[in-house]
């Protein structure tokens, strides 16, 4: 594959800060495992995307790392230590609004996890006001959920993701449900706000444009069940990237390939 860009290249080159070794996973007296033998490494500040079909396993992956579920064989590690439940390194943004709560206005629903960290209320005031700007709600923080359109609500999980500093941020098609005007808008958003942070992002999508958009790498999971990490491809796009050119549709192309290689044909060996 070729090497991604100068544009493209993640931040720092530490190797496995998150690493997922091995990894199967069944539901309890299913005979037939979800994933089987899933390994992927992610590096210090690199924007990865998980991308593949619906039911394939993307979604457990995702709850694995944020220790949500555990693995049934195989192990996760971020920045070297064992992932064996939630932890404060690791920040997670759903699809949907469901996790808004809807009796706080948009500041507590940002502050929220910052409370339970037991964050002094200046250093709170500080970082809300910080997120809130990023996400360009500062002027909106006096709202409730239902008064927001749907892009705002979720520019509202971003700043919450954000305003806890965890240095993992882990992303379930946040975007899925928007409309196709405001869900590129947010993935031009979102592509900025992370070359300005030194986050370290696995992102799940079914949406080859938005993985070109935003992805330094691009992970291609086979059709479930007993799905696998087919393949790896850097993306070589320079940042900021631009939907129109050929270059663009090129690539497109190619991982449209990889995508219909991985639902027609078992994996074949080991992709990192």
């Amino acid at each position: 594959m070729t090497q991604p860009t100068t544009g493209s290249q993640p931040r720092s080159s530490d190797e496995g800060f998150v690493a997922i070794d091995g990894v199967s996973f069944s539901y309890p007296g299913s005979p037939q495992p979800i994933l089987r033998d899933v390994s992927l490494t992610l590096r210090r500040g690199e924007f990865f995307v998980l991308l593949g079909p619906s039911g394939c396993g993307k979604t457990t992956i995702m709850n694995q790392v944020a220790g949500f579920e555990r693995p049934t064989t195989g192990s996760i590690t971020v920045d070297g230590r064992p992932v064996s439940g939630p932890g404060p390194d690791r920040a997670v943004i759903f699809q949907g609004d469901d996790s808004l709560l809807g009796w706080l206005n948009v500041r507590h629903n940002v502050e929220f996890g910052l409370r339970a960290l037991r964050v002094p209320g200046a250093e709170r005031t500080k970082r809300v006001q910080r997120a809130l700007e990023t996400v360009e709600l500062a002027g909106q923080q006096g709202k409730f959920p239902h008064e927001l359109s749907g892009g705002m609500k979720q520019r509202v999980q971003i700043a919450r993701a954000l305003v806890v500093d965890a240095p993992v941020l882990l992303m379930d098609e946040p975007f899925g449900a928007l409309d196709a005007q405001t869900r590129t808008n947010l993935q031009d958003a979102l592509a900025g706000l992370w070359e300005q942070s030194q986050r370290t992002v696995l992102f799940i999508t079914h949406d080859i444009s938005e993985a070109l958009i935003l992805g330094d790498r691009i992970g291609v999971m086979t059709s479930g069940p007993e799905a696998r990490l087919q393949t790896v491809m850097d993306n070589p796009l320079p940042r900021p990237r631009h939907r129109g050119t050929a270059e663009f549709a090129d690539l497109y192309q190619r991982v449209e390939d990889a995508v219909t290689a991985a639902k027609s044909r078992p994996p074949v060996g080991e992709s990192r």
